[in-house]
């Protein structure tokens, strides 16, 4: 087994998953739209997920959530980590729940791939959308044991994650 495949799979989380898809409920529960991956381990240099968006809405105002979190969060949103909010009308990246800017050069919709790079070497995140970067969104990050986590909205948001 590959050594970071162990990290390419969804092993907790408070919507609908198995180890490669999660769906949110399509009810109006902001408690069931969660899912995270294991922490990776602090000798992986650089981890890299591939998430494909099956199915997106944008209705009623929620909004999709992809990043990572410190390891030992359990929460039920995602945007209290190093995030790319996906808002109804713009994309903004966040941390820890406060809005640094807009990021990226559109929101997400059904059939793009997401590329969440957490580069441990060199303490940046990075995203790409269809294999076009949209940057680095967070440098600098602190040393310490981080995962996943993608907050879905309620409308029956479906996403896989993709084998590198």
């Amino acid at each position: 087994m590959d050594k970071k495949s162990q990290y390419n799979k969804f092993v907790e989380g408070t919507c609908k998953f198995d180890e490669k898809s999660a769906e949110s409920s399509g009810k109006d529960d902001n408690k069931k739209r969660t899912v995270f991956s294991k922490p990776v381990d602090l000798s992986v240099d650089v981890m890299t997920w591939k998430i494909r968006m099956d199915e997106l809405s944008y209705r009623n105002s929620y909004n999709k959530y992809f990043g990572i979190v410190k390891a030992d969060e359990s929460g039920q949103n995602v945007g209290r980590g190093y995030t790319w909010a996906n808002y109804t009308s713009a994309c903004q990246t966040l941390l820890e729940g406060t809005s640094q800017g807009t990021f990226g050069d559109r929101r997400l919709k059904q059939g793009d791939v997401l590329e969440v790079k957490f580069d441990q070497t060199n303490h940046r995140l990075e995203y790409s959308v269809n294999g076009k970067s949209q940057g680095v969104a967070f440098e600098n990050l602190p040393s310490q044991k981080y995962k996943l986590g993608i907050t879905l909205g309620i409308h029956n948001d479906k996403v896989t994650l993709l084998n590198e």
